[in-house]
C-alpha cells in the first residue's frame, strides 16, 4: 500500500509512518525521533519525476512518485548493494534528470 506525502522532498514525513517491506518495519513516534535515528540525503530525481531519498540508519532507499506516494522502499544491505550501485540501477534502468 502506498503512503502519501504531502511533500516528497521530505523523507521524514515518509519515515513518521510505517514503511512496510518484506522484511522489516520502520516506526518513528514523532519528526524529533525521525530527525535524531535518520541520517538522509536526497540522492535525486530520476527520469520518470520519481525523488529517490537514502536513509542511512536503515540502509533503505525510499522511491517517491511525483504524486507524493511511495512506490518503493529497497534495503540495499539485505541485497548487499551500495548506494553507488543503486545509482548505477537507476541510471541504467531510468535515468536520471
Amino acid at each position: 500500500m502506498a503512503t502519501k506525502v504531502t511533500n516528497p522532498e521530505s523523507l521524514s514525513e515518509v519515515q513518521q509512518r510505517n514503511l512496510r517491506t518484506t522484511r522489516h518495519t520502520v516506526i518513528y513516534e514523532d519528526a524529533a525521533e525521525a530527525f535524531e535515528n535518520s541520517l538522509s540525503r536526497t540522492l535525486g530525481i530520476d527520469i520518470e519525476g520519481s525523488t529517490h531519498h537514502f536513509d542511512a540508519h536503515t540502509k533503505t532507499v525510499t522511491v517517491v512518485a511525483m504524486d507524493g506516494s511511495v512506490e518503493r522502499v529497497e534495503e540495499l544491505a539485505a541485497q548487499g548493494r551500495t548506494v553507488a550501485e543503486w545509482d548505477a540501477y537507476v541510471a541504467h534502468e531510468r535515468g536520471w534528470l
